[in-house]
């Protein structure tokens, strides 16, 4: 129960339904569950681990304010990350592979000249997944998957602040696919390297507009 109630509590805070600062009040938690106080507490510990919440003396739980440093940090450690795995999967592509994220490309392109946001944001996760799940090392695809809900936060933030982000997304996605086929493991990872840290800037402008 508290594994589920700390998934819903993120889900909302990621999309913004829980709006940073705001109060997490442990009995309106409790009355929407219908439980007791314990599991309530053991998911607002979960997600105080997961740097989704704070907790201070006399205030208690709130959703975590965003800093820019923060953003910063976390977006440099998942784009050393996940260059290392793009790599890595560019090293061991098959056929089969490379099929799958090619349909998946193909619809990506689809629906960004559709217009269809959700559905474009939907592919781009899948072919990241498969990416990232490709490269073979299980340690590292863990290591990514606790970086990425946060960075995920932070990536809505800035796409929900007027950022140009499909037009650079698509142009990236043909690159990264040019160089899945010419089997160039560094210019994969170093191409997704470069997009994550990219996107280190528009926390500044976000900064600025407050």
């Amino acid at each position: 129960m508290a594994q589920r109630i700390a998934e819903v509590l993120e889900k909302r805070i990621i999309s913004q339904t829980l709006k940073p600062g705001e109060r997490i009040i442990e009995e309106d938690i409790c009355k929407s569950f219908g439980v007791s106080r314990s599991p309530v507490r053991e998911a607002i510990m979960m997600l105080k681990n997961r740097g989704f919440i704070v907790h201070e003396a006399r205030k208690g739980a709130s959703v975590a304010r965003i800093t820019k440093q923060e953003a910063e940090d976390i977006f440099r450690i998942r784009a050393c990350l996940d260059s290392l795995a793009s790599s890595l999967s560019a090293a061991k592509r098959t056929p089969r592979f490379m099929r799958k994220l090619n349909k998946i490309h193909k619809q990506m392109i689809l629906s960004a000249e559709e217009g269809n946001l959700a559905s474009y944001q939907n592919l781009n996760d899948k072919f990241h997944e498969l990416i990232i799940n490709a490269c073979g090392n299980e340690r590292l695809i863990q290591l990514i998957v606790n970086f990425e809900k946060q960075t995920e936060y932070y990536r809505r933030i800035t796409q929900s602040n007027g950022f140009d982000w499909l037009k650079d997304s698509r142009k990236t996605h043909a690159e990264i696919m040019a160089a899945f086929e010419k089997g160039d493991p560094e210019e994969v990872g170093n191409i997704r390297k470069e997009v994550i840290l990219g996107q280190i800037p528009r926390f500044s402008d976000y900064e600025k507009e407050g």
